[in-house]
C-alpha cells in the first residue's frame, strides 16, 4: 500500500511549482529595487505590453545649438485594460551616442502620465544614431492585484530592445519613429 502512495504522490510533490515569491527572472541580470523580491513568473499568464507612436523628434533653430528631443510613446497593458502616455525631453547634438554633455538623455527612471502607482521608463543604451536610432530600456510599472498578490504592490518589468527607422534629417531637424506595435515581453515582478 505504501508504495503505491509513493508511486502516485511523489511525482505531485516533485513537480510542484516554485510559489510567488521564491523566484529569480533567468532573463534579468538587473536586481529588484531595494526591499523588494523577485516573483516566479511561471504561474502567471501575463499578455505582452504594447507601445505604439514610439518616437523621437529633434528640433532645433540654428546649426550652433543643440537639438531640443522629445522622446515618446504610448504605453498599453491589455493584462488590466490600462495605458499610459510616456515622454522625456532632452539636448543633444545630433551624432553623440554617449549620455553626456553633446547627449543629456535621461539615464535615471522616467515617470509616465495616466496613473497613481508609477509607470517608468529609464534608456539603458543607445547603440545607433546614423540611419536608425537604436536603443534598449527598462520600463516598468506598479500594479495593485489583489487577486494574485494580496494587498501589496507589484512592480512588473520589461527590457525591450527598439529599433526607430530615421524619418527626417536636415540640418535643423531630425525625426526618428517605429510604424508598427512593439510587443514587451513582461520579464520580472518583484514585490
Amino acid at each position: 500500500m505504501l508504495a503505491l502512495l509513493v508511486h502516485f504522490l511523489l511525482p505531485l510533490v516533485t513537480c510542484r511549482p516554485t510559489p510567488p515569491g521564491q523566484g529569480t527572472p533567468s532573463s534579468s541580470l538587473t536586481p529588484p529595487p531595494d526591499g523588494h523580491t523577485w516573483l516566479n513568473l511561471a504561474q502567471i499568464n501575463l499578455k505582452n505590453w504594447e507601445l505604439t507612436g514610439t518616437k523621437l523628434d529633434c528640433r532645433r533653430e540654428t546649426t550652433d545649438e543643440l537639438y531640443s528631443c522629445e522622446y515618446s510613446f504610448h504605453w498599453n497593458d491589455p493584462n488590466y485594460n490600462d495605458s499610459s502616455d510616456c515622454s522625456n525631453y532632452f539636448s543633444w547634438d545630433g551624432v553623440t551616442v554617449e549620455q553626456g554633455s553633446k547627449n543629456n538623455f535621461n539615464t535615471e527612471a522616467t515617470r509616465c502620465d495616466g496613473s497613481l502607482l508609477p509607470w517608468d521608463f529609464k534608456f539603458n543604451v543607445v547603440r545607433s544614431v546614423e540611419s536608425a536610432w537604436s536603443y534598449s530600456m527598462t520600463i516598468s510599472r506598479q500594479r495593485k492585484d489583489p487577486k494574485l498578490f494580496g494587498p501589496w504592490p507589484t512592480t512588473y518589468f520589461g527590457y525591450p530592445n527598439i529599433t526607430m527607422d530615421r524619418d527626417m534629417d536636415d540640418q535643423k531637424t531630425k525625426v526618428y519613429s517605429h510604424d508598427e506595435i512593439i510587443y514587451v515581453t513582461i520579464q520580472g515582478l518583484s514585490q
